[in-house]
């Protein structure tokens, strides 16, 4: 979304330094947010021992790339709720607020996961942290 828009705006910049400058700090800044932002489809977990690992969720990823947006991590509890009631047959209903991400995240990505077999939907090895 926001990176790939700032990325390609930086080919129209101006001729003038002072704007160029400008322009490339707003991207870097707009660039730096989305790198280091939580990404919401990886799960820290404590083990026994006390050794925290991280559970990679790859399907949540490559929607995510694909998508060209971070998800929520209110989304991803919306969607992972969904997803198990759904696995098991039970009717669920939810109710969520304009703006939540029903037609853009939430449907195509339940939609996604449902179409998975379950090995597919589980995180991959987790990765000690």
């Amino acid at each position: 979304g926001m990176a790939k828009k700032t990325v390609f705006s930086m080919m129209g910049l101006a001729k003038d330094p002072k704007k160029n400058h400008a322009a490339l700090c707003m991207i870097g800044k707009v660039l730096e947010s989305q790198l280091t932002a939580e990404r919401a489809c990886l799960e820290e977990v404590r083990e026994l021992d006390e050794t925290k690992s991280l559970d990679v969720f790859p399907l949540y990823l490559a929607f995510e790339f694909s998508a060209s947006m971070l998800l929520r991590k209110k989304q991803v509890e919306c969607v992972k709720m969904l997803v198990d009631s759904a696995s098991h047959s039970e009717s669920v209903v939810r109710q969520m607020i304009m703006g939540f991400g029903k037609s853009q995240v939430i449907t195509p990505l339940v939609c996604l996961l449902l179409t998975q077999s379950e090995r597919m939907r589980k995180p991959v090895e987790r990765s000690v942290v």
